[in-house]
């Protein structure tokens, strides 16, 4: 039983980040006039990479994007690429983030988000070959911004709840 369960702990993050992008494919949306998926997938790694690298490895991100491009039917690699991209900044990066209190790990996370999205949004332009409009990933960025606290105290309860792996 104690085995079933210490293999829960280290795949618990991993199962959240899938279940994060089974949420993106679904026919919701927040903003109405675009239907541009929220991608909460970026906080959890996020937040794993700097706080739990052990748990949630490059491996897993790595197959996380690609079951996300399987599902969104992005171009092959993309959205793998951001994924693995925000784990490297934030493992880079650790040790800083581990000395900041949580309001400028918070503004870290809002630099970090911001530069990940604005690089999406290029790919996206050069792929298309069109200039969508830039509103919709400013309303990505302030969702994710602004949930991204719940989104670590949920992870930190998780952790507390199930015991640090």
């Amino acid at each position: 039983m104690s085995k079933v369960l210490s293999t829960f702990k280290y795949a618990l993050p991993t199962l959240l980040c899938v279940l994060l992008v089974m949420f993106n494919v679904m026919p919701f949306s927040l903003n109405p006039y675009y239907r541009m998926p929220i991608p909460f997938v970026l906080s959890i790694i996020f937040y794993y990479a700097v706080f739990h690298p052990a748990v949630l490895n490059v491996i897993c991100v790595f197959f996380i994007g690609v079951f996300a491009d399987t599902l969104m039917s992005t171009p092959f690699g993309l959205q793998t690429f951001f994924y693995v991209l925000i784990f490297f900044i934030a493992n880079l990066n650790r040790r800083y983030f581990l000395t900041l209190n949580f309001a400028d790990f918070w503004m870290s996370y809002a630099l970090v988000c911001g530069g990940v999205l604005l690089l999406m949004y290029l790919f996206f332009m050069l792929i298309s070959l069109s200039i969508p409009p830039f509103l919709p990933i400013i309303f990505q960025y302030s969702v994710l911004v602004l949930t991204y606290p719940v989104m670590a105290w949920v992870c930190g309860w998780l952790n507390l709840k199930i015991g640090r792996p």
